[in-house]
C-alpha cells in the first residue's frame, strides 16, 4: 500500500514543488528521492524502524518524508518549529524514551537521540533499536488532545491511501493544481493537502509563513489554486478583508476549510464571494483518528447550509449512535456521530508493545454529538465531553456559547459539574447574566470572567482544556 499511495509519482510530469528560490519537476523529484532513500538507506543500514520526523514545510521534509515511506521505516511525525530551536525538547526526549527511538531526522540531518550534534551518517556510539511493528503502519501522530504525552494515533499505509483518494475525488484535483503550505506538515489536514496533491500530480509551494506575512500573499501569486485553512485562518482572512481580494488570483478555485466550527455566517459569505467568481468553498469534517477526513459539504449546498458538515466522504459512511447503544442513520435523531471507512486509523499507542498489532475500530467515535437533517446532511449539536451537570440538569457548553453568539457576545464556555465558567472576550456582561438567570436558569454556580483573548491550540483551535483548567478547575 505504501508503492499505491506514490506510485503515480514516476508517471507525472511537470512541476512538482516550489520552496524559495527551487522550482523541482516531478523528474528532479525522483532524481532526490532516489539519493535521498540511498543515503537513509545507508544511514540506517542497521536496521532501526522506528524514528522521529520532525517536519516544517519544506521541500527537504517532504524528501524524508517521501523516503521512510518507500524504506517502511515508521516514524512520528511531529512538528520543526525552527532551524535553531533545540532539537531533542522534553518532548521529543520523551518520545524517544518511551519508544526507544534511535534517530531523529531533521532536513539533511540526522541525530542521534542521546545527543544533539548532526551524525551525518556516522552511527559511532549509538544504540540502534530494532522492534516489533506491524508491517501496515506507516506512521504516528499525535492529536490536539495528546500532544506533550506519548499517546499516538497509528495511520497506516492504507489509511494515507484512502484518504488521499477521497480528497482526490470530491475536490476533483488534477495536474494542474496548486496548494500552498497553509497548515503545518505534520497536522493530518496539512498532511492530507499533501498526499492528495501528490497523488493527482499537482504541485506544492512550500512556505513557513503565515497569513499574516507579505510574503505569503507573494506566493500566493505563483498560480495557487488550493488554500486550506482552520477556523483560525478564516479569521485572519476576515481580518485582511481577503474576500474582497480574491479576484486578484484568478488561479486560486479552491478554498477549504477544516480543523472546527467555522461561524454559519462566514461560512455563507465565503460560499456566496467564492461562488460569485466561479470559485468553490468546501467546508470538511474530520479527526487525526480518521487520517484527517470524514465529511465535506458540497460548495453548491454551503450558502444554503452553513452550519451543516455535509455528507460522508467516498466510501465511508456515518451513522448516529442512540443512548441505548444501537446505531441508526434516521434523520433528526440525535446521538453521538460513529464514522467507518478504510481511512480509520489502527488504533493508539501508549507503548512499544501498542506497536505490535493493528487496533481497528469497527467504528470511530467522534466524540460529537449530531443529527441527520431532512436532506442527509449531518450536522453537529454538541461535543459529547462539553456537557456538564448543574443541581440535575444538563447543559451543554457548545450550545451556551452558540446562543450567547448570537446575541452578540464573544464567549467562551468551560465548566465542570456544578461550575459554568463564562469567558466574556466583547459583548455585554448583563446580557450573559440575564441569559444565565433567565434562560439555562441558574443562579449561584457561575462565574463570568472578562479576557482579552482566549489560548488556542498549535492548529488555531480554543484550546478548551488549558482554558478550562485555568478557570474552572481551581474553583
Amino acid at each position: 500500500m505504501n508503492q499505491m499511495l506514490f506510485s503515480a509519482l514516476t508517471s507525472h510530469k511537470g512541476t512538482a514543488a516550489l520552496d524559495g528560490g527551487l522550482k523541482v519537476s516531478f523528474d528532479t523529484l525522483n532524481s532526490d528521492l532516489k539519493v535521498r532513500i540511498s543515503k537513509l538507506s545507508h544511514d540506517l543500514c542497521d536496521g532501526t524502524n522506528l524514528v522521529i520526523l520532525l517536519a516544517d514545510n519544506s521541500y527537504e521534509t517532504l524528501l524524508n518524508y517521501l523516503s521512510l515511506i518507500n524504506l517502511k521505516i515508521k516514524f512520528i511525525l511531529l512538528e520543526s518549529q525552527s532551524d535553531t530551536e533545540e532539537v531533542l525538547s522534553p518532548f521529543v526526549k520523551e518520545l524517544c524514551s518511551t519508544y526507544r527511538i534511535s534517530f531523529v531526522l531533521r532536513k539533511e540531518a540526522l541525530y542521534s537521540a542521546d545527543k544533539t550534534d548532526d551524525v551525518n551518517g556516522s552511527l559511532q556510539n549509538t544504540y540502534i533499536y530494532h522492534h516489533e511493528i506491524d508491517d501496515n503502519i506507516a506512521l504516528l501522530l499525535t492529536t490536539s488532545g495528546s500532544v506533550g504525552n506519548s499517546k499516538l494515533v497509528k495511520i497506516t499505509y492504507e489509511n494515507l491511501y484512502e484518504n488521499a483518494r477521497s480528497i482526490k475525488e470530491y475536490l476533483e484535483l488534477t495536474e494542474n493544481d496548486r496548494a500552498i503550505t497553509s497548515l503545518p506538515f505534520n497536522y493530518s489536514y496539512g498532511l492530507s493537502v499533501i498526499n492528495s496533491l501528490l497523488m493527482s500530480g499537482g504541485s506544492l509551494c512550500f512556505t513557513n509563513a503565515t497569513m499574516m506575512q507579505k510574503e505569503f500573499w507573494d506566493l500566493m501569486e505563483l498560480d495557487i489554486t488550493h488554500l486550506a485553512g482552520v477556523p483560525f485562518s478564516y479569521a485572519m482572512l476576515e481580518r485582511l478583508r481577503f474576500r474582497r481580494k480574491m479576484e486578484k488570483y484568478p488561479s486560486l478555485r479552491l478554498l477549504t476549510q477544516a480543523g472546527g466550527h467555522l461561524d454559519p455566517a462566514i461560512v455563507k459569505e465565503f460560499a456566496l464571494s467564492a461562488d460569485a467568481l466561479g470559485k468553490r468553498f468546501y467546508v470538511m469534517y474530520g479527526q487525526t483518528e480518521a487520517t484527517a477526513r470524514m465529511s465535506y459539504l458540497p460548495y453548491n449546498l454551503a450558502a444554503e447550509h452553513p452550519d451543516s458538515i455535509g455528507i460522508a466522504i467516498p466510501r465511508g459512511k456515518f451513522f448516529i449512535l442512540k443512548e441505548d447503544g444501537s446505531l441508526t442513520d434516521s434523520i433528526n435523531t440525535e446521538g453521538e456521530i460513529v464514522y467507518s471507512g478504510p481511512n480509520v486509523m489502527a488504533g493508539y499507542a501508549q507503548c512499544l508493545d501498542d506497536l505490535k498489532a493493528l487496533d481497528t475500530p469497527e467504528y470511530l467515535k467522534t466524540g460529537d454529538l449530531g443529527y441527520f437533517d431532512d436532506n442527509g446532511l449531518l450536522y453537529i449539536s454538541g461535543r459529547k465531553k462539553r456537557i456538564i451537570k448543574i443541581t440535575g440538569h444538563r447543559l451543554s457548553l457548545d450550545s451556551i456559547e452558540k446562543d450567547l453568539k448570537e446575541k452578540g457576545c464573544d464567549t467562551v464556555a468551560v465548566g465542570q459539574d456544578e461550575l459554568l465558567v463564562i469567558l466574556l472576550k466583547s459583548g455585554e456582561e448583563l446580557l450573559v447574566e440575564e441569559y444565565i438567570n433567565n434562560v439555562i436558569k441558574i443562579y449561584k454556580s457561575y462565574v463570568i470572567k472578562k479576557v482579552d483573548d482566549y489560548l488556542y491550540t498549535s492548529n488555531g483551535k480554543i484550546d478548551y482544556k488549558s482554558l478550562s483548567k485555568m478557570y474552572a478547575a481551581s474553583k
